[in-house]
């Protein structure tokens, strides 16, 4: 059995760890550098990490079922082995001696050799009643219980589906830089490479991969030809109405995808003002700025603490892309589930208010504003700005259309899978111009 094999499934069990146990992100734990994995360990290691942590209520359930053993609160890495072990066995195609062998060989990995009796005896018995422990997985959403049930109230026609789509990986989408080639083009590369792709059904620029790569294999990437985002979230700047000239707040920029996708559409001919409080995300901005050639003023600071940056000229145009549940994202960062808690949400409901009531005196009259979450909540969505027009008559609610899809006053909401996009909110609010 290779050392390596036994190495990745041990970094899984101590990843996997560190987001249930200590609440970290997946993305985070998995960016750091693995010098001891090939590019090939490496991306075993990243389809284990998501795996488990996509089903994990799955392979929780499989784990009360099958197992007898009580573990102390320290050893909740063998637990988490085990579970690696369990979803290669339920959900790839991993040979079982493989599946078995090195996930027992890991617990010696996490100094725990006491362990391997007990990880191979339970593994082979999931092995013996797979069927039964398939079935066990079926039956369970994978959705933390406060989330599953405001979903089911909130949607109770779809809940299934969307259950069904954050359980699944979300897609690989690209946007084109119209700036400097057209999709049409952009797509003749990609067959020149061999990528597979399908144009995206909504939007101006929207490409979706048919299998993930490296961004370092996307044609022109290093040049500025595409940025790597969602199609949901390319939805933003279209929405705002641009056009050269105009002056332009994204409130909260980071990591600047919306912010590069403004200036595109404004042919870099725009007074851009790029805002985000987080001081270590500044530079995400900075990076994909300079790699599309585009320019932005960049300030660190808070949306709601005006009086700190803003020199009181007013905007034409205003995102506000604002912190949220991302419970829209989630077939994107299965961690959410783990990391997300049912008394997260009125914080963030609080939060939102005070972006959106501070931002909007800075609104020129007749501007626009975009308000918009990766979330699927009505507290953060369509309540919040019911809530804001009630309190704001120069606030003029506008219809919003994408594909097929209405909206009403209170904006637009999108369920993850459709379009293959994330799941994702847009109210577009225009200022009424005083007589």
């Amino acid at each position: 059995m290779s050392a390596s094999g036994t190495l990745t499934r041990r970094l899984a069990a101590q990843i996997i760890t560190s987001v249930a146990k200590e609440g970290r992100s997946l993305n985070e734990l998995l960016n750091q550098e693995f010098p001891k994995l090939s590019a090939k360990d490496i991306a075993f290691l990243k389809q284990l990490c998501f795996g488990v942590i996509r089903y994990y209520d799955s392979l929780n359930a499989i784990y009360q079922q099958w197992v007898n053993k009580s573990l102390k609160a320290k050893d909740s890495d063998v637990k988490n082995l085990l579970l690696v072990g369990i979803y290669q066995l339920l959900y790839l195609r991993t040979p079982e001696h493989a599946a078995i062998n090195s996930t027992v060989n890991a617990a010696t990995a996490l100094k725990k050799p006491w362990a391997k009796g007990f990880i191979n005896g339970t593994l082979r018995n999931v092995l013996r009643q797979l069927s039964e422990a398939q079935a066990l997985a079926h039956s369970q959403s994978n959705h933390p219980t406060w989330l599953q049930n405001l979903l089911q109230k909130q949607y109770p026609e779809t809940f299934t589906q969307i259950f069904e789509q954050n359980n699944r990986p979300a897609p690989m989408a690209i946007r084109v830089n119209t700036r400097k080639i057209t999709p049409s083009e952009y797509g003749d590369l990609l067959r020149a490479e061999n990528i597979d792709f399908r144009m995206a059904e909504v939007g101006q620029s929207g490409i979706i991969l048919e299998h993930p790569i490296d961004v370092t294999h996307l044609p022109g990437f290093r040049d500025g030809l595409c940025s790597v985002q969602d199609v949901s979230a390319q939805q933003c700047a279209e929405l705002l109405d641009l056009s050269p000239g105009l002056r332009v707040l994204d409130a909260c920029a980071a990591p600047g995808g919306k912010t590069g996708h403004i200036a595109e559409l404004c042919d870099n001919n725009v007074s851009l003002v790029a805002l985000e409080k987080d001081a270590k995300r500044i530079g995400k901005i900075d990076d994909n700025l300079s790699r599309l050639n585009l320019q932005a003023q960049v300030i660190c600071d808070d949306a709601t603490q005006t009086q700190s940056w803003w020199n009181g000229q007013t905007f034409d145009r205003i995102l506000l892309d604002v912190p949220c549940s991302a419970t829209g994202v989630i077939r994107r960062h299965p961690d959410i589930k783990l990391l997300r808690k049912a008394e997260d949400i009125a914080q963030l409901v609080e939060q939102q208010k005070a972006i959106l009531s501070r931002c909007w005196p800075m609104l020129e009259p007749g501007g626009l504003l975009l308000y918009s979450t990766c979330s699927l909540l009505q507290q953060e969505n369509q309540q919040q700005i019911a809530e804001f027009l009630s309190c704001h008559t120069d606030a003029e609610s506008q219809i919003l259309h994408i594909g097929e899809h209405q909206g009403d006053k209170f904006g637009l909401s999108i369920q993850p899978g459709t379009h293959d996009m994330d799941g994702f909110f847009y109210a577009l609010l225009k200022k009424c111009k005083s007589e």
